[in-house]
């Protein structure tokens, strides 16, 4: 069952060679029913709480939501929709949404969805570190986020922005893998050896969550290389201003992602972020 239907480029995106060479999803009228099912059900006003998962620390938040009451053919219709989220393609290409929100979903509506869909994947994985929703680090002055790879356990990572400006500020960076591993190649000082261990972090399955040490392997401010190799990485990015209810699914292991400043605070409904596929074919390369 597809929970995503093929859509258009926004207008205003039409001239940024990203957003128009990508594949462009909103919701499938099948999940839209599903949608409208949860709702009447109320399962979408249910209190979503925030749990734990040890085996993910540091970054071991997660929202969670009670599935167990749930009834049994809602349960079984979003398991229906798992396989075609988790097979959704976004290796070496970006995805990107539109229309994901109002009228669709409110903010708590999708703040309820998504937290549904992070525990059904657990309990058909059986781990509950196969999908984190991970909350938003507030911040009252964003001095935008530098790119990098989130290396979570699971390798997919799906934002739908919310609470952003619609004023061009806080757009959505982006840097393939490949673009990074170049640049650590052929930047004058960059030790062979930081090169080849963001190379395993990103072609080898995880046993533990790794953006700390990738992030410390990029951005080692005390070395002088790190700004050239910095410099090399602005030059490969490409980037996309994303406004409420649009996003983007990525590998996160082909896609280094951050953002430019934001004109406003960054709240904790800034974006939605699922992450899930603890089952990636490695040997893809």
């Amino acid at each position: 069952m597809s929970i995503f239907s093929a859509t258009t480029v926004p207008a205003r995106l039409k001239n940024n060679v990203l957003a128009r060479e990508s594949l462009w999803l909103t919701w499938s009228p099948a999940f839209r029913r599903l949608i409208g099912n949860l709702r009447q059900a109320g399962a979408l006003r249910r209190r979503v709480s925030m749990t734990r998962v040890p085996s993910c620390k540091p970054y071991d938040k997660t929202y969670t939501i009670s599935f167990g009451k749930l009834a049994p053919e809602l349960r079984q219709e979003i398991q229906q929709f798992l396989p075609a989220l988790k097979t959704q393609p976004c290796g070496k290409k970006a995805v990107f949404f539109r229309r994901m929100l109002s009228p669709t979903l409110s903010s708590d509506e999708i703040r309820a969805l998504f937290a549904l869909l992070r525990v059904a994947f657990i309990e058909q994985d059986g781990d509950p570190a196969a999908s984190l929703y991970s909350p938003v680090s507030p911040e009252k002055n964003d001095p935008g986020f530098n790119l990098h790879a989130d290396l979570y356990l699971p390798t997919k990572l799906w934002l739908i922005f919310d609470d952003v400006p619609d004023d061009g500020s806080g757009a959505s960076l982006f840097l393939t893998r490949k673009q990074l591993l170049r640049s650590m190649q052929t930047v004058p000082g960059v030790p062979k050896k930081a090169h080849q261990e963001v190379a395993q972090l990103l072609d080898l399955p995880l046993a533990k969550d790794s953006y700390n040490k990738m992030y410390d392997l990029i951005y080692d401010w005390r070395k002088p290389w790190c700004k050239r190799l910095q410099a090399s990485m602005t030059r490969g990015m490409q980037s996309v201003c994303l406004f409420r209810g649009e996003g983007y699914l990525i590998d996160d292991r082909n896609w280094l992602h951050g953002r430019s400043p934001v004109s406003e605070a960054v709240t904790e409904r800034r974006f939605h972020r699922l992450t899930f596929d603890m089952d990636r074919d490695y040997s893809a390369r």
